[in-house]
């Protein structure tokens, strides 16, 4: 009898507990759908007094740094929306760009000038960004349109207005400053704020007002002379006029050719001032007709086997005595050395130099013929007038 009492006792409160849990599964069910009937509400009258922002112009298709996120979806609208071209805002304009929001700045205008011809405002030829904060900062994005260019040419450096809080700066390259003297510009940006296509890169002028930034230029491999264009036709332009900037968009075998020619030309300045500023060839220090022609002849097999371009023409002597290497517990002598300079012709006409070691071992009553110890591997360029100085 007690069995049957205490399965009736479990029986019933096992009922109980059921008829509650699916009471408190009811409830649960409709306050969630009153939660949701909510949320829908107010999304509803969020989405009906939000302005969303208008399509943009201007921007390019590769202008979007690496860490922002992957494009949305495209909505797509039965009548066209009219476009908000970036070049020609007067505010700050803020849109999407990528799920991430964009604060679009105008373009800054001062009336920069300086006796070169460099100050002044200037045009990107396609709007650009920087990378201001995390996806998670309320503008990770900054968008500019151009900026203005204020120029010191006493001191060759400079400063970029983006805004009125935002400024990059810039410097002319120590080999660059003749050509920027005669209006050739080659500027190299600074770091600290701006378009990220343009942080720590340089721009070279392809025309008078047009410079472009950080072009795939490089020199021909297995030549002395000559470059090439290695990039696609994407590229970006500084220009004061925006109209002739994306005339060039749309030409790029011209700016393709115009640039390999700026660093064809840069590449014979360097040249040209390398052999301008080439230093003096080093003072004749002992002179042996007899050992010249052993350093001659050794330099000349070197330049064989390596197959260097330039023809060695002469060597002379430029150490005073010979240096003897000795045994380091013994004192032995174990050989001789001496440093010589060799003048090589350059297949241009011109003429380098190269410092060189010979050497002479000790077989214990006097030295051995010479040998190749090896070159040092510095290069300069002589003047042609001085070159034959030391030629016997």
């Amino acid at each position: 009898m007690k069995r049957i009492y205490v399965l009736l006792l479990t029986g019933m409160v096992f009922g109980i507990q059921s008829t509650e849990a699916q009471f408190m599964k009811k409830l649960k069910k409709a306050a969630k759908k009153e939660l949701n009937k909510t949320l829908d509400g107010k999304e509803e009258e969020e989405s009906e007094t939000a302005t969303p922002a208008k399509p943009v112009s201007g921007m390019s298709n590769q202008n979007t740094p690496e860490t922002t996120t992957t494009d949305e979806p495209a909505s797509h609208t039965e009548e066209k929306e009219e476009m908000v071209n970036l070049y020609e805002i007067t505010e700050p304009y803020v849109f999407m760009h990528n799920r991430n929001k964009v604060k679009a700045w105008p373009l800054y205008k001062k009336d920069y000038t300086d006796e070169k011809g460099l100050s002044g405002t200037y045009y990107l030829s396609s709007v650009m960004l920087d990378q201001v904060g995390s996806h998670f900062a309320e503008f990770p994005l900054f968008a500019y349109s151009g900026f203005s260019l204020e120029y010191d040419p006493k001191a060759y450096n400079g400063t970029i207005h983006l805004s009125d809080e935002a400024k990059n700066h810039f410097v002319i390259l120590e080999e660059y400053k003749e050509l920027v003297d005669r209006g050739t510009f080659i500027i190299e940006f600074a770091n600290f704020a701006g378009p990220e296509a343009m942080k720590m890169k340089r721009a070279y002028a392809i025309e008078k007002d047009v410079l472009i930034v950080a072009p795939p230029v490089v020199p021909i491999k297995g030549q002395k002379y000559g470059n090439e264009w290695i990039g696609n036709d994407q590229y970006l332009l500084i220009g004061r006029d925006l109209a002739h900037l994306q005339d060039l968009l749309q030409t790029p075998e011209y700016v393709k050719k115009r640039s390999v020619e700026v660093f064809d030309m840069l590449q014979m300045h360097l040249e040209e001032q390398s052999l301008a500023n080439a230093p003096a060839l080093p003072a004749r220090g002992m002179k042996n007709t007899s050992l010249e022609a052993d350093g001659l002849r050794l330099i000349k097999e070197r330049a064989a086997y390596y197959k260097w371009k330039e023809q060695p023409i002469y060597a002379y002597i430029q150490s005073n005595d010979w240096n003897i290497i000795t045994h380091a517990l013994t004192g032995v002598p174990l050989r001789r050395e001496l440093k010589l300079i060799t003048v090589m012709k350059t297949p241009e006409g011109n003429y380098k130099r190269e410092g060189f070691f010979i050497g002479q071992k000790y077989n214990g009553s006097s030295y051995g013929k010479s040998y190749m110890l090896m070159n040092d591997q510095r290069i300069y360029y002589v003047k042609k007038e001085e070159a034959l100085k030391y030629k016997s």
